[in-house]
This record gives structure tokens, sequence and C-alpha cells, in this order.
């Protein structure tokens, strides 16, 4: 795949009368809506790269959709520190796979700067301020995140004030 080109979607059969869709992606192509809403009984593959740039700089590998929440791999790369943002009407929920970093989160009420690793998750509510770094410079920060509503588009994620310098996106 080249830059730009539409992700391919592969239609495979399983048990009788029951259908899957499988979406491999190779590229990453800047922020927009997710490539499979509205696929049915949606199976997919870890995508080898990622799929979205996030507005905060991370690397996003789409994975599933429903009706109620989306579900994606992020990776901020060695070293690196994300931009920091607030999303306009979605929630989210953390998992860390791997590596190690710090993420802040602000809230009208409560600021906090927590350390993650494998195991730790998080939440972000609507409209807390957000930032995250990776503090090895040699393994990637790879989380998973479930956003609900699904993420509806370029225009959610919006630039606020953060604890630390972000690197160039």
């Amino acid at each position: 795949m080249v830059a730009g080109e539409v992700p391919s979607v592969v239609v495979a059969a399983g048990a009788p009368g029951i259908r899957a869709i499988l979406v491999r992606t190779s590229r990453c192509a800047t922020i927009g809506a997710f490539t499979n809403a509205g696929i049915p009984l949606q199976t997919t593959l870890l995508p080898e790269e990622c799929t979205v740039l996030a507005p905060d700089g991370s690397e996003i590998r789409e994975l599933v959709q429903s009706s109620r929440g989306s579900l994606v791999h992020c990776t901020l790369p060695p070293g690196a520190v994300s931009g920091p943002v607030s999303h306009r009407t979605v929630e989210e929920v953390w998992y860390f796979l791997s590596g190690r970093g710090q993420v802040w989160r602000k809230s009208e009420d409560h600021e906090s700067v927590e350390n993650v690793e494998q195991g730790v998750s998080l939440t972000i509510e609507t409209g807390t301020h957000f930032q995250f770094r990776n503090d090895s410079s040699i393994e990637p920060l790879e989380f998973i995140i479930t956003t609900m509503p699904p993420w509806p588009g370029p225009d959610e994620a919006y630039p606020v004030p953060g604890l630390w310098t972000a690197d160039k996106t």
C-alpha cells in the first residue's frame, strides 16, 4: 500500500450463515472517521503500521467499532511526548500493554501525573486535558483505548495547554 491508499476489506466466511469482516491496513493516514464503521461482526488483526496519526501525535491502529464504542491500539515512540489535547464529546478507557511512561490529566477539580506501565488502566473523561510521554529511549509505549461513543472524526480533539513540551508533529 502507498500513503493515502484506502484500507482493503476482506470478507471471510465463518460458520454457516455467519460472515466476518477483516480490515487490513498498512499506512498511517491523517485523522478521520473510523474506516470500518458500520461493518457488522468485525474481526480485525492488529495492523503492522499505524492507520491514523492522532491529533496528539500518537500512532493509532484501528481495531473494531460498534454503535456505542470503538477500540484502537495506540503507540507512542521511544522518548516521544504527545501534544496536550482534550475531547469535546467522547470519554476513553486506556489499558497499557508495554513500555513505561507518564500520563498527565487535568479536570476542573483535579490534576494528576500517573506513572504507567504494563497492566495499568485509567480513564480520560470528556473535557479532561491530557498529555502522555514515553520515558524509555528504547521501547515504545503501547496501550489499548476504548472510546465511547465511537470516535466521531477530526474535530473531536482540540489542543490545550500542557505540562510537558510536546514533540513537533
